[in-house]
């Protein structure tokens, strides 16, 4: 899924409830995921495939967020992260005109079981929303 309509409704997964705790093994996934400012209404989205995965490992990745801007900083107000399963680090700081930060993001697959694609939105202090997305799958040891 490499476009994405923004501002529109997205089409809905059933995916199985996070779980809570942390165990497992942590691997650092490459390549990064971009989110772009400003967003257009029809904007180029991430997927960020985690390959198939143990119940109860941690996958750890970096994404980008890139101040498109020409004459002013950017400023990130709030990741969102859909469940508990998936955590992120960002430096909120303001982003130069033309600069970017990047952050990472950590998914733990306790609990899960199945296909799993989770949404992480990056918004701005001017309110537009850009998203990338961790798309897996979870077996049973």
């Amino acid at each position: 899924m490499k476009r994405a309509i923004f501002y529109s409704t997205m089409l809905s997964l059933t995916l199985v409830g996070c779980g809570g705790a942390t165990s497992g093994s942590t691997t650092v996934q490459t390549p990064n995921a971009a989110v772009t400012f400003p967003i257009e209404n029809i904007q180029h989205s991430d997927t960020i495939r985690m390959g198939r995965m143990a119940e109860g490992e941690v996958i750890e990745g970096s994404f980008e967020v890139v101040n498109g801007l020409a004459d002013k900083p950017l400023v990130v107000i709030q990741i969102i992260t859909e469940c508990g399963c998936t955590s992120v680090e960002f430096d909120y700081a303001p982003i130069p005109a033309g600069g970017s930060r990047v952050g990472t993001y950590r998914f733990d697959s306790h609990g899960q079981l199945g296909q799993q694609l989770k949404s992480v939105e990056v918004i701005s202090a001017g309110r537009e929303v850009g998203r990338f997305y961790l798309q897996g799958e979870v077996y049973v040891k």
